[in-house]
């Protein structure tokens, strides 16, 4: 997960030379601005990648968390914890940033709306699994939400 949302990083003086100049957008800080703009200004293959990847990236915490630990079985408590790793890593890009002195990598809150959802999204195919499916072994931690 760190791989993707943080590197690869440019370390050479040249590399980051590159980096500075290939930088076209700056962070944001206002919700949907980046989902307006990808959305009205037509469905390209950059943005399909972003907004799916985005909702894919913390999916797997979304189904794994509550199957794991019995805590994470209430969607509000999951909820924040996905608000909360996301922002973390958007935190981690803005750090990087300041860092290199230009945005490396991009702070976006539209990037922590969506990964928030793709949390909610395998929350809610947990719930359907774990509903549906039998417990065939001893060591299964699933059950109905607390």
């Amino acid at each position: 997960m760190v791989a993707l949302a943080i590197g690869p990083l440019p370390l050479d003086p040249d590399s980051i030379a590159a980096a500075r100049d290939s930088a076209v957008q700056d962070h944001n800080v206002v919700p949907f601005a980046t989902l307006e703009r990808q959305l009205t200004s037509g469905f390209s293959r950059d943005a399909t990648i972003q907004l799916v990847g985005n909702m894919l990236l913390l999916m797997p915490l979304g189904v794994y968390g509550p199957a794991m630990w019995r805590g994470l079985r209430s969607w509000p408590v999951l909820l924040l914890l996905g608000v909360s790793v996301s922002s973390a890593i958007e935190l981690g890009q803005l750090g990087l940033s300041e860092l290199y002195g230009f945005p490396i990598r991009i702070a976006d809150v539209d990037d922590v709306i969506l990964n928030t959802v793709g949390v909610l999204i395998g929350y809610l195919l947990w719930r359907l699994w774990s509903a549906g499916a039998p417990v065939d072994s001893d060591h299964a931690v699933r059950g109905p939400a607390d």
